[in-house]
């Protein structure tokens, strides 16, 4: 290859590259919740926001790594099954730090707003934070954690013993007195034996070898005590029996209470059972928390670094260039919207004029043309209705005002609205309303029916002779009740 074609090479190697840069600060401009066609603008501002930007990225991806351990140790489940949930984790901590450092404006962000943005920034430091420290000091609490389930084993093992406690040494108490009541006639049987045995030998009592009077009456004593000491052992064997197998009993009830118990504790493993076992290693031990404080509180200043940078910071090149963009923009709007407003105006000027004119003809184009022609056809039909209706009241000398509904008792989907003239609506009796009555009684389908009483939508009777309107209710609803004509 020739010199040129390396030096043509290496320059689109380095405009790929550039590009690639590019891409990768326009992402963390973004990150930073800052506009990058507005950033590109100031040279000066552009190292701070790209700050922003990593330590925001950053954040998220600690915040993947946080999850994925929480998940891990909740669910009990291998880390890379785990990782999925971090990864949505992560997302959700970067979209809300976006958040935040987008809605932030200097001189108008209250200063309410701002202490509840470090609430939730703080917040998101504890989320993402306490993950971590967990992991890291993982031995030292499984260390303390087991510590602990050796005391609580223990202690569930006094308390169950201290429920069978007297009951046990009332049993081995009884048991004591049993054995030794039997050692008593065990060994006075021995010894009334061995008397025996020296009568018969002469060794003792009356000198004379043989079984004379001396040992039978010895003897006697002996069988005596023997068959004491048998029937003792023989009622008393149960009760010993029943005994041992009553607190051998209890002992099975204290063991497997205090292995449940141990076993309930061995699956308390889960976050809260971690952190307090991290909160009780940090209380009791100077050097853990001499770790342990310095590591919160950097992560804790880590992830509430942007938005003090944007709150404490002085404005910027940036922030100014972004006000005047936003004012642009917002006198832009307006000026457009006030643009289509004259616009609008001035085209419904020019169809009303034709229509009033009756030249749509003239317009300058066919759909303002066919606009102006729906117009006048819709006013058109307007007027013509009016004019009927005028006409119509003008010919029959009647206008039409006020309005009732009629309903007919044992026809309840028959409902008909009658019209009362204007001009004497409240003068206007049931007595008058004959004609109508007749043909709502038509209405029915029912032949040779006639009106028996009529009344108000709660009931109250209607007086045909007295007026109408003022024995009705507000609802304006008369109730019918007709009834067959018989022929005598």
């Amino acid at each position: 290859m020739t010199e040129k074609g390396e030096i043509e090479m290496s320059n689109r190697f380095m405009e790929k590259l550039q590009i690639i840069v590019s891409l990768i600060r326009r992402f963390f401009w973004w990150s930073a919740g800052v506009v990058p066609s507005v950033l590109e603008k100031c040279p000066t501002n552009q190292a701070k926001y790209t700050s922003i930007g990593v330590i925001t990225f950053l954040i998220s991806f600690l915040a993947i790594f946080s999850g994925a351990f929480f998940f891990s140790s909740t669910f009990d489940i291998p880390f890379v099954l785990a990782l999925p949930g971090g990864i949505l984790f992560g997302i959700l901590i970067f979209s809300i730090d976006r958040v935040v450092l987008t809605s932030f404006r200097k001189e108008d962000t209250s200063k309410i707003s701002i202490i509840q943005r470090y609430i939730l920034t703080i917040s998101i430091a504890f989320l993402i934070g306490e993950p971590l420290l967990l992991h890291i000091f993982r031995k030292e609490i499984a260390f303390e954690m087991a510590q602990k389930s050796q005391v609580v084993s223990a202690d569930s093992r006094q308390k169950a013993f201290g429920r069978f406690q007297t009951e046990i040494n009332t049993l081995e108490t009884e048991n004591k007195k049993i054995e030794e009541r039997l050692d008593t006639l065990n060994q006075d049987r021995d010894t009334k034996e061995n008397a025996v045995i020296g009568e018969i030998e002469g060794t003792i009592g009356s000198g004379k070898k043989g079984e004379g009077p001396a040992a039978a009456r010895k003897n006697t004593a002996f069988t005596e005590a023997d068959a004491k000491y048998k029937e003792y052992k023989t009622d008393s064997s149960d009760i010993i029996k029943q005994n041992k197998e009553r607190m051998a009993t209890m002992r099975g009830e204290i063991e497997t209470e205090t292995r449940n118990i141990a076993a309930a504790n061995a699956q308390a493993d889960g976050f809260l059972a971690k952190h307090a076992a991290l909160f009780n290693i940090i209380t009791t031990q100077p050097g853990a928390a001499f770790v342990y404080i310095p590591l919160f509180f950097f992560l804790l200043f880590f992830e509430t670094l942007p938005l003090s940078l944007k709150v404490f910071g002085k404005k910027s090149v940036y922030d100014h260039t972004l006000e005047q963009e936003e004012k642009g923009a917002i006198e832009n709007l307006k000026a457009e919207t006030d643009r289509r407003r004259l616009i609008k105006d001035a085209i419904a000027e020019r169809i009303s004029d034709s229509i009033i004119k009756g030249e749509s003809a003239s317009l300058p184009n066919r759909d303002e043309q066919s606009i102006a022609d729906k117009i006048r056809i819709v006013i058109l039909q307007e007027i013509a209705e009016k004019e009927f209706k005028r006409q119509t009241a003008e010919n029959y000398g009647v206008k039409f005002g006020q309005e009732i509904t009629v309903e007919v008792i044992g026809f309840e989907d028959l409902s008909i609205n009658v019209q009362l003239p204007e001009n004497a609506a409240d003068e206007i009796s049931l007595k008058d309303l004959a004609g109508d009555i007749e043909k709502i009684a038509d209405k029915t389908g029912a032949e040779d029916l006639k009106l028996k009483s009529a009344f108000s939508s709660k009931g109250h009777e209607i007086w045909e002779d007295l007026p109408l309107l003022p024995q009705l209710e507000y609802d304006r609803k008369l109730v019918l009740q007709f009834e067959p004509i018989t022929v005598t």
